[in-house]
């Protein structure tokens, strides 16, 4: 972290942001890998057409997008 002023107050809200990002990144991971372990399987044995595995792909991809910006809901220190 880089203090750009000299307020020392903001620390714990960093050190709070920091952490939530950390779980928000680990749940966007476990949210990915669980889709590919679903849906690689499926397309391999062709239970899953090429559009149905595009649609997956994309609503997986914005599970984890609205996920990460609940960070952008963080209220701020100052």
């Amino acid at each position: 972290v880089v203090l750009l002023n000299d307020y020392l107050n903001v620390l714990p809200f960093m050190l709070e942001l920091s952490r939530r990002t950390h779980q928000m990144s680990h749940q966007n991971l476990t949210c990915a890998v669980a889709y590919k372990l679903v849906a690689v399987p499926l397309a391999v044995f062709g239970d899953v057409t090429p559009w149905i595995g595009a649609l997956g792909m994309r609503f997986s991809s914005r599970l984890v997008l609205g996920n990460a910006f609940r960070l952008l809901k963080t209220k701020k220190a100052i």
